[in-house]
């Protein structure tokens, strides 16, 4: 049996309807060094290699491991640093951050 990667975000009840209705498909996340350490992998000369990962989880909150009603499971298209869409980045969006896309939904 191959194990698939996964990487699980966790985000409110509004995020999860709007990747639930394909208007959201991409998930924002601050340059912290926690998010450096799960979204990238080491490299020597410091450079920058982001994690492949099979899917990507969306939950909404932290939904009990069998609620399948309270989970989305995408493909994952790829991860970059750069600046989110301003009418669905809830915070700062002049601000970098990893920006985390979703592809076609998987469950």
């Amino acid at each position: 049996m191959v194990m698939k990667t996964q990487i699980i975000f966790p985000v409110t009840k509004h995020w999860f309807d709007m990747f639930a209705s394909g208007e959201k498909k991409e998930e924002y996340r601050a340059i912290t060094p926690y998010w450096t350490r799960r979204l990238t992998q080491p490299t020597f000369g410091g450079n920058l290699k982001f994690r492949r990962f099979d899917e990507i989880v969306i939950t909404c909150g932290y939904p009990a491991k069998g609620d399948k009603k309270r989970r989305l499971v995408f493909k994952h298209v790829g991860t970059r640093i750069g600046k989110g869409k301003p009418e669905i980045d809830c915070f700062n969006p002049d601000m970098d951050r990893f920006v985390i896309t979703v592809g076609k939904r998987i469950e």
